[in-house]
């Protein structure tokens, strides 16, 4: 099944395109000079605390991921230029969604507005000091390296290198990597990768109960203890239901899973911010599932092989660790350039 339409692209379309996401970037960058005038307080707070750190004036309390971030920035001489540093966040995501645009052998009218969303979240959640601006680097890595197994260890390496430096659990997006692109290399449907997400996160979950004896999803609901009743934690994420354990965190991580592609606790909230989340998540999520390429055999396309594994890697981990809707929006934003051409590639049959 697709919701990408195929209809055949005229040089008109394409110049029209084109000057889109021209203008949608001269507005961007607009924005970033100015964003603290448009964004309420919580879209800044780990940002501030990473520029604090890197000046000095914030201890990083024995946290080495924002402590390595910091260190990053400051290396770049950008501890005291916020402007340098959500132009950089904000130019390398217009580099890698370039390079998504030139894997599109045909342009539709839903990728490329799927491309000048991509581009506004970007100036959004990755226009100033952030973690998830380096997550940039492993996406340019999965669309550009050719078909090889050397290509792939590149990529393997890339995200434990990630994991290494600035979010340990994204030892779990390399390894949700390596066997989703075993299991969909030879068969690939929306369907297929519906079960083995079900079955990653069952299986991360029952190595979190044996290795910590701890409930599956732990390590959200250590997050989320501390936020009840505090400004900004209407997004959590909740149990859905009651459960003995080790069921309970099993059960509660697959129906975040379902939550992130259809997200009715986000619409039950009511209000236009709630609300339009909910829609951009439901929207970018399902169609992008949707328009997997039902395949048998190797397809031709490998750089939509490598979007459908990562993009399946990271939804299902986060379907165990995230703690809230809004923070998994900004976790998604880096990847939504595999999103995109899975929207405008994936639509086309590939046998």
């Amino acid at each position: 099944m697709t919701l990408v339409s195929s209809t055949q692209e005229t040089p008109t379309r394409r110049l029209l395109f084109h000057g889109a996401v021209i203008v949608v970037s001269l507005v961007a960058t607009a924005f970033l000079l100015t964003r603290e005038t448009f964004l309420p307080p919580r879209f800044s707070y780990d940002g501030e605390r990473i520029q604090g750190i890197a000046q000095g004036r914030i201890d990083p309390l024995n946290d080495e991921s924002f402590e390595n971030v910091a260190q990053v920035y400051r290396s770049l001489g950008l501890a005291d230029a916020s402007i340098g540093a959500s132009l950089l966040g904000f130019m390398l995501a217009l580099v890698v969604y370039a390079i998504a645009l030139r894997r599109m052998s045909h342009l539709s009218f839903p990728a490329m507005g799927l491309l000048l969303v991509g581009l506004v979240l970007s100036a959004i959640y990755l226009g100033f000091y952030s973690k998830d601006v380096f997550v940039l680097p492993v996406v340019a890595l999965v669309l550009v390296l050719p078909r090889s197994l050397w290509s792939e260890a590149a990529i393997v390496v890339s995200l434990l290198a990630y994991a290494g430096v600035f979010r340990t659990y994204w030892v779990i997006v390399a390894a949700g990597y390596v066997l989703f692109r075993l299991v969909l290399l030879r068969h690939s449907s929306p369907l297929r990768f519906t079960v083995w997400s079900v079955v990653f996160i069952m299986g991360v979950g029952v190595a979190i109960v044996t290795v910590l004896g701890q409930p599956a999803d732990y390590f959200r609901l250590s997050v989320n203890l501390s936020r009840f009743g505090i400004e900004d934690s209407a997004s959590m994420i909740r149990r859905g239901i009651d459960a003995p354990e080790p069921f309970g965190g099993i059960i509660n991580s697959i129906l975040a899973w379902i939550q992130f592609i259809v997200p009715i606790p986000l619409f039950s909230l009511g209000g236009a911010y709630y609300t339009l989340l909910g829609t951009l998540l439901g929207l970018v999520l399902l169609t992008t599932i949707l328009n997997i390429p039902t395949t048998s055999g190797t397809s031709e396309n490998v750089h939509v092989e490598r979007a459908v594994a990562l993009f399946g890697a990271l939804l299902a981990t986060q379907a165990l660790f995230e703690p809230d809707f809004g923070s998994f929006l900004r976790h998604l934003t880096p990847l939504l350039p595999l999103a995109v051409i899975v929207w405008g590639v994936g639509s086309r049959k590939q046998h």
